[in-house]
């Protein structure tokens, strides 16, 4: 019997889930431009773009495969499915846990999303019966059930982690560490109709976009997905160790692979960017604190993140341990503040739609924790600004990581921090008009009094963590005035009430 797959926007990916046995000629394939979803959120320019170039360079491939494609634009996913017999559609089952729901009320068949490496049924049955779900047990077993860096029943060099020599600082002199160029594609006259495109619905939709409106910085088609991984194991992995936690203003990318738009969309799958690592391991080339980095993000964190959003919504978007209610910072959105490692973040984020993990977690979320923004609306607004933002993406590390919105299910203590962790691992503060040592004087740098007004606020929260002991017995310390004076620095910059009209 001949079937309808719909192909949803991150399913990009030929060998999964529906798509996997269905047959050209026989088969057909239906794709949705929603301009629901398309006005549900503000959007990165980049981003917009770069998701609906993606779509189209998979329709056009199928067509050329042979399959009948239908690529509708309509109000609504809905309003694209119709005239089809929803008896005769079969998608595979979305990343998005509301959607779920929706197809199956519609009578759409769903196959399990088999995109990951664990999976949620693998991740159900590792989860149950623990206390706990560190990711560090989770990361062993993927590795060893694959056998990645594995030497039989033991990790290469009799080491899981190398995290102590990945955590060096950023240099004194940049010059000899900046990386080679990363890989670029080559626009087509797909990426220049989906510009125009975009700019017709930011006219007639009314869309709220930001972010530059540049060059393509990522793969849309599968071959050039596998030649951007090709470029990074080739030229980027050896040298990725080390320097993961490194920010330089002169290049923001520097070993990092770019490569988590393209997974995230389905053209690349972890597995075959796992078994890429492990292959340039067993040739012999590069350093294992290198390759055991990188895989421990892709076997390990990423796939620990989809995981546990499966076991924890719908409720983990309620969380809000802490009780904080910001709105986001208008600077978050245009970049405009004197604080250097944010205005400089913001202009790497402008530019390509992406940051790397420091930035991420140290600087937007560290900013958002201690100024009290809410965690939910910090969520919203990585999602819109961040090329390879998803709810199960964002949820996790936002809610979870970044936020401890859910009160340590993640992580074990606030990600918080004063300006001596950017001080670091960046060369950000040197420039900067605030300083980075003090913490009440009119110049001192705001991270270091809202680190100490964020614990003074949540004190009665954090009391029973043992993680934060040290510090809270540091901040019982403070004179009254001291403290004063911490609050009265750090009030500027405290997130406003979110409006909730």
């Amino acid at each position: 019997m001949a079937r309808t797959v719909l192909v949803l926007g991150d399913q990009l990916d030929r060998r999964t889930g529906a798509l996997k046995d269905a047959v050209p000629g026989t088969d057909r394939v239906v794709m949705v431009e929603s301009f629901a979803k398309l006005a549900e959120r503000p959007w990165h320019h980049h981003k917009l773009t770069y998701l609906l170039s993606a779509m189209r360079h998979f329709a056009a491939e199928l067509r050329d495969e042979g399959f009948d494609v239908t690529y509708r634009r309509e109000p609504t996913l809905r309003d694209g499915l119709a005239g089809f017999d929803p008896a005769e559609l079969v998608v595979m089952a979305p990343s998005r846990y509301d959607l779920r729901p929706r197809l199956e009320r519609w009578g759409i068949e769903q196959v399990p999303n088999d995109a990951y490496i664990a999976g949620e049924a693998w991740f159900a049955r590792w989860a149950a019966g623990r206390r706990t779900l560190l990711l560090e047990h989770f990361y062993r077993e993927v590795r060893a059930e694959h056998g990645w860096l594995m030497d039989g029943s033991e990790p290469v060099g009799g080491r899981w982690n190398y995290d102590q020599e990945n955590r060096r600082p950023a240099p004194r002199d940049a010059r000899g560490v900046l990386a080679s160029a990363p890989w670029r594609p080559t626009e087509d006259d797909i990426d220049a109709a989906t510009r125009r495109d975009v700019a017709a619905y930011e006219r007639d939709l009314d869309l709220e976009l930001y972010g530059e409106e540049t060059p393509r910085h990522f793969p849309v088609t599968r071959a050039e997905a596998l030649a951007s991984l090709r470029h990074f194991v080739d030229h980027k992995l050896d040298d990725f160790g080390p320097l993961q936690d490194v920010i330089l203003d002169d290049d923001p990318i520097l070993y990092h692979s770019m490569l988590s738009a393209p997974l995230n969309l389905g053209l690349l799958h972890p597995v075959e960017v796992c078994d890429a690592v492990d292959a340039h391991w067993r040739e012999g080339r590069g350093p294992p604190n290198s390759h055991e980095g990188f895989l421990r993000q892709v076997c390990g964190w990423r796939e620990y993140v989809w995981g546990l959003y499966w076991q924890r919504m719908p409720g983990w978007r309620d969380d809000n341990a802490l009780g904080q209610h910001g709105a986001v910072p208008e600077f978050f959105w245009t970049g405009e503040t004197d604080m250097n490692c944010v205005g400089s973040s913001h202009r790497d984020l402008g530019h390509y739609a992406w940051a790397n993990h420091i930035q991420r977690l140290m600087v937007f979320g560290n900013y958002g924790l201690i100024a009290g923004v809410d965690p939910l609306e910090l969520a919203g607004w990585f999602h819109s600004m961040f090329i390879d933002g998803y709810d199960w993406v964002m949820v996790p590390n936002v809610m979870g990581m970044s936020q401890w919105a859910d009160g340590g299910v993640m992580a074990t203590k606030p990600y918080a921090a004063t300006a001596r962790y950017v001080n670091r691992m960046t060369d950000y503060c040197g420039p900067c008009v605030y300083e980075p040592k003090t913490r009440t004087e009119d110049d001192s740098c705001p991270f270091n009094a809202l680190y100490w007004d964020f614990l003074d606020r949540n004190r009665a929260a954090l009391k029973g963590n043992y993680r934060m002991a040290r510090v809270l017995s540091q901040l019982e310390r403070f004179p009254a005035e001291e403290l004063a004076a911490v609050r009265a620095r750090a009030a500027p910059f405290r997130a406003r009430p979110a409006d909730r009209s």
